[in-house]
């Protein structure tokens, strides 16, 4: 990939593969500094899009095969794993949210809200979290047939992941040459990870192994591009915020609930008087992990995410803490940015539908 309207950056990425392992290998020097460029006084690669995971994973193709092919290979594993990662997050969103709806169907709380996720779309087993059988579940008797959920979740979850790995958005930065930006696929790992970190569906167990993946695949999309992780961190608040608003909410549930019995008015103006086990807001949903739990969760994701991107990150603190990188206006924000056709239409650089169908 790669095309003249651009300053061929590709090039640049290339050459990113060779001087990763000739400098760290070869010379056993610093690979964020060359004596290359600008002799003798050198530069700093403090900053450069160096993209570590690009370069780290096309070193063994780099030794089988040759440096261009070596850097085609790990784009096309971006590519791909773009889209599974996507395939396995949406999977996962819906899947939970068709695993509520059955659950409220079924009567509101009870066993099916204890159920590992996925059990009921994929047919994991026949066997419940606590090791009841599902067929014997206190509930299930109650509820109709069961829908198929296949097709339901895995079709939309497919197309998704379609639709992430060969975007516009993603292919004009291929075709640009900007792999670091092409390098996409741990942002779904991440966001999947951080999504059951928070569920109280799963063990104890379940979460804190999602919050150590979480710190892992953070880690990687720093070391593609630190803007990426940027983005993570901010959808990390906002996911925190989320849960500590349903954490709240659900303590005052209960905290309602101790008070009394319930009022409701019923369809003709009544007002009837339920027991608090029958109550509408308690059980709605299974309980979330505890706040104690959840915080140490985020630490160990925290600390996985630092220990692994440290090696590249202190380096960039120091340079942002002694430096003046402040960059006035857009720069190139507006030329590069997509909008909501660039989901579905190829760019103008496309090799066919360039010329036809531009996003």
């Amino acid at each position: 990939p790669g095309v003249p309207q651009w300053a061929f950056d590709e090039s640049t990425f290339v050459w990113n593969i060779w001087y990763f392992k000739h400098a760290l290998v070869d010379n056993l020097s610093n690979p964020l500094h060359s004596e290359l460029i600008w002799y003798p006084l050198g530069i700093d690669l403090v900053l450069y899009t160096y993209n570590f995971f690009h370069a780290l994973i096309a070193q063994p193709l780099m030794l089988a095969f040759n440096l261009p092919v070596a850097s085609n290979i790990a784009l096309l594993f971006s590519t791909v794993m773009s889209g599974y990662g996507t395939f396995l997050l949406v999977r996962y969103v819906l899947e939970s949210a068709k695993i509520e709806e059955l659950r409220l169907k079924i009567g509101g709380g009870g066993r099916l809200g204890d159920w590992e996720i996925g059990r009921l779309s994929g047919g994991a087993g026949d066997r419940s979290s606590d090791g009841e059988p599902i067929s014997q579940s206190p509930n299930l008797h109650e509820s109709p047939r069961l829908p198929n959920l296949q097709s339901s979740i895995l079709i939309p979850a497919f197309l998704a992941g379609l639709i992430y790995a060969f975007a516009s958005n993603r292919a004009i930065y291929a075709a640009l040459g900007h792999y670091d930006m092409v390098t996409t696929q741990w942002i779904p790992f991440y966001a999947l990870m951080l999504l059951r970190v928070f569920d109280g569906r799963l063990h104890a167990s379940q979460r804190r192994k999602a919050a150590l993946l979480g710190g892992f695949f953070f880690a990687l999309n720093g070391l593609a591009e630190m803007i990426t992780a940027v983005f993570l961190a901010m959808f990390t608040v906002l996911v925190v915020i989320d849960y500590g608003v349903r954490l709240w909410k659900e303590h005052r549930d209960l905290e309602i609930g101790r008070l009394g019995d319930w009022e409701t008015e019923g369809e003709d103006g009544s007002t009837r008087r339920q027991t608090i086990s029958q109550s509408p807001n308690l059980n709605k949903s299974p309980g979330l992990p505890n706040l104690q739990s959840s915080i140490l969760n985020l630490f160990f994701l925290g600390t996985v995410a630092f220990l692994l991107w440290s090696p590249a990150l202190v380096p960039i603190l120091r340079q942002f803490l002694t430096d003046n990188f402040a960059l006035k206006g857009w720069g190139e924000a507006i030329p590069l940015s997509t909008d909501l056709l660039g989901w579905f239409t190829p760019t103008v650089l496309h090799p066919v539908f360039g010329g036809v169908l531009v996003a």
